[in-house]
Parts: C-alpha cells; sequence; structure tokens
C-alpha cells in the first residue's frame, strides 16, 4: 500500500458516562473530564451532530460501519445494562453502581493526516478494517468482558483527509465474586494505555503497515513524565476538544504538503515540457483539455446513440402491439358502439354484439397513453441516487418521474430532446405519448 512513509496512529480514549459528575477533583482542583455517552453517541453517528465544524455532511454517506450501526440507541443499550448490574448486585447483598459511573469508552484510532492524505478512499478503507480488526483482537486479551457496542469509520472530515476510527466499548466485566459489575477505575489506567500502544503498532506491521512505535509511559525519561503530569495527554478529554487540540498540527501538515505539492508540480512541468517538446505548459494543457473534451463527448454520443436505439426497437414493438390490440378491437367491437359513432350496422359481416371485457380492458389501457405535454418535462437533482439526476413530467398536484440514474445534468436533457423526437417522429400516425412512470 502506498503511504508517506512510516505512519503514526494515535489512540485517545475518553471516559463516558449517562450522568457525568459535576464535582471538582480535591487534588487537581479540576472538573471531571467525563463526556456523557449521549454526546458521544451523536458525534459519531451518521447524524453527526456536534461542535465539530470540520464535518462535511455531504461526505457522510463515505462512513463506513463496522460494529453496530447508526440507528442504535445506544443510551437505552447502556442503560438496560446497568439495570440488570444493579438487579443482580442488590439480590446478592451488593451496593449497586453510582450514578455517575463510568460506563463506556470511546476510543479513536487515528492515523496521521500525512499518510492517509496520499491514500485512495478504497486504501483507506481497507487500512481502517484492519485496524479495527487488531483494536478488536487487543481489546477482547484486556478483558474478555469488555462488549464493542459500536464502531464506524469517518471519511467526512477534513474533506476526507483525516480518515479514522471510532469505537464505543461498553465496560461490562466481573468481581472477584464472579458478579457483573463496571470497574473503569481499575481497568482504564496506564496498564490500559501501555498495553495498547505497544502492541498495536506491532501487530499491524504483521499486517504489512510500517506503523511507529509509541513511547509509552514506562519508556519516558523523568523529565518526560513530568511534562506529561504537569501538560497530560490527550486521553480523558472529549472529541471536540481533542480535534482541536490536533487542528494546528494538521494544518501544519497541511502546510507542508502543499509545498511539497508545488514542488512536485514544477517538476512535473519541467518532465513534460522536456517530453513533450511544447513551447509551454498552457500548449500542452490546451490540446490535452481538448482531446478530454473530445473523448467526453464521444462517450456522451454513444450513450445517447445506444438511447436512442433502445427506444427505436421499443417504439416499434409498441406499435406493433398498438395495431394488433386496433384490428383486436375492430373485429370484436358491437353493434350499439357502431351506432354511436355512424357507422352502418346492417353492413353484411358486422356482429350485433356488446364488446367483450377484454375490449373494454384494451380501450381503458390505451386511454392511459394518449396524454403528456413536453413543455411541462424538467431536469432536477435524483432524490434517490446521489449525484444523479431525473427527468420530471410537471402536474397539477405534483409530479411523475419520467427517467432517471443519469450521470450528469447533460445527458437529462439530452433525454428530454430523445422524448421531443420521438413524439415527432409518430405525430402522423395520430398517436401521444403517454410520460407516466
Amino acid at each position: 500500500m502506498k503511504g508517506g512513509g512510516i505512519m503514526k496512529v494515535g489512540i485517545p480514549v475518553m471516559k463516558c458516562s449517562l450522568n457525568p459528575s459535576n464535582t471538582i477533583n480535591k487534588k487537581t482542583g479540576k472538573k471531571s473530564q467525563t463526556c456523557p455517552v449521549d454526546l458521544a453517541w451523536q458525534e459519531m453517528n451518521d447524524e453527526r451532530i456536534g461542535r465539530d465544524m470540520d464535518i462535511n455532511p455531504d461526505m457522510t454517506y463515505r462512513n463506513v460501519w463496522m460494529e453496530g450501526n447508526s440507528g442504535d440507541d445506544v443510551v437505552q443499550i447502556v442503560q438496560a445494562k446497568i439495570d440488570e448490574i444493579n438487579r443482580i448486585k442488590r439480590e446478592n447483598g451488593k451496593r449497586v453502581l453510582r450514578k455517575d459511573a463510568v460506563s463506556v469508552i470511546e476510543v479513536i484510532e487515528k492515523p496521521n493526516i500525512e499518510y492517509m492524505s496520499e491514500l485512495s478512499y478504497e486504501e483507506k478503507v481497507k487500512f481502517l478494517k484492519d485496524s479495527h480488526e487488531t483494536f478488536k483482537q487487543l481489546i477482547h486479551e484486556w478483558n474478555l468482558n469488555w462488549t464493542l457496542l459500536e464502531s464506524v469509520q469517518h471519511h467526512d472530515e477534513f474533506g476526507g483527509l483525516s480518515a479514522h476510527n471510532h469505537n464505543l466499548i461498553l465496560l461490562t466485566t466481573v468481581d472477584d465474586k464472579g458478579l457483573p459489575t463496571m470497574n473503569a477505575f481499575k481497568e482504564v489506567n496506564l496498564k490500559f494505555y501501555s498495553y495498547i500502544n505497544k502492541n498495536y503498532p506491532k501487530m499491524m506491521r504483521e499486517r504489512g503497515y510500517e506503523v511507529e512505535d509509541v513511547r509509552t509511559y514506562d519508556m519516558l525519561t523523568d523529565e518526560e513524565k513530568m511534562e506529561r503530569k504537569l501538560n497530560p495527554q490527550q486521553h480523558g478529554v472529549d472529541s471536540y476538544t481533542y480535534k482541536k487540540r490536533k487542528k494546528e498540527e494538521m494544518e501544519q501538515e497541511l502546510e507542508k504538503l502543499k509545498i511539497r505539492s508545488e514542488q512536485m508540480s514544477s517538476q512535473l512541468e519541467n518532465t513534460i515540457l522536456e517530453i513533450t517538446k511544447a513551447p509551454d505548459l498552457v500548449s500542452y494543457k490546451d490540446i490535452q483539455d481538448e482531446n478530454q473534451t473530445l473523448k467526453k463527448e464521444l462517450s456522451t454520443k454513444d450513450k445517447i446513440i445506444q438511447k436512442l436505439n433502445v427506444e427505436k426497437k421499443e417504439l416499434k414493438q409498441s406499435l406493433e402491439k398498438w395495431k394488433r390490440q386496433c384490428m383486436h378491437i375492430a373485429n370484436k367491437i358491437g353493434n350499439k358502439m357502431l351506432n354511436a359513432i355512424g357507422l352502418d350496422t346492417n353492413v353484411v359481416g358486422i356482429k350485433k354484439e356488446l364488446p367483450s371485457k377484454e375490449v373494454i380492458q384494451v380501450i381503458d389501457d390505451t386511454s392511459h397513453t394518449i396524454q403528456y405535454n413536453a413543455n411541462d418535462l424538467r431536469v432536477i437533482p435524483d432524490s434517490q441516487n446521489k449525484g444523479k439526476f431525473c427527468v420530471i413530467l410537471k402536474k397539477d398536484n405534483g409530479f411523475d418521474v419520467v427517467d432517471n440514474n443519469f450521470d450528469n445534468r447533460q445527458l437529462a436533457e439530452y433525454r428530454i430532446k430523445e422524448i421531443i423526437d420521438l413524439k415527432i417522429e409518430i405525430n402522423p400516425i395520430k398517436v401521444k405519448m403517454n410520460m407516466d412512470s
């Protein structure tokens, strides 16, 4: 897999509670940084409700769910598990969980943007799936009782450059008596962070990714340990705060990428001029653009011709069918209907009978195929197929979809022209096409 050399993967952890505490820590003087479960879930699912301004809702459809789905009621799931644990605790004479107990942790697998920006969307998806499988294995090894509730790839931030995984883990476990409980204090600590950060890079390298080792707490110098105490790492902060802290770093990396891109563009320009012997890059680009335009026009014309051939065949079949139906009606029509349209019923050979049910049905079917107004045809975005266009027929009380799934507006406009042209072709036989969907 291509990429920007050795990659770094940060794995920040955020503790979550259904009812976070508002108390101030007596030792640190800081308010609890536990995040509400519902806020973590809202920012994570497809609604993407949160303070993050870097989310592009138009790209959310590119996100990939690996565990659970966006429609889950995570708060209800967590509450049900807490209620079950408290019931068992009461039955065994144990104290129930605190209301502000940490019941969930949110863990982000966040590769560096410099590496991910050079991957295609498909390569990003594959990497994040492999990362997810690695992280899932590590979680199960750490505690078999933990439950991975939700896991999703986010490809809708920073224009898709900063692709990463979000995970919500339910901290179900058992105490020394074998009873269910939740104990984030003992299980989500420096040992946990060290375990993940030591093993994740190694396991990803086994999968073929050059992931750089993380210097865990036990590997730090005394000075670095003191610095970490004075300036805590990213674990324990909410997603918004983490992203805000990392934004400057990303912007710096993007600036580096911009400079690198400009250098590569300059080198490419020189290479192109040397190979093509063009007087300048503008001349070369003009020829290239013209060739691309011609290719697109030819492709569009081929599609139109193909569609017209199909329409022509279908029209021919339809006309043959109408012809047979008309002959069938003429043979079956009764005496009373002939009188109504002014024909002499005494002509030898005309049967004196009413039209059959089959004739009435044919007439009814045919009546639905004789009205349409070409001036009411319009092109609008296709609500059923994102990024596509459709042709509609306006009506007094709304509209009908005539045709859809066009790649661009130009193809849809060609479709309208086809419809109008086909209508003109069959006017001599006094038949008007019905355009109901």
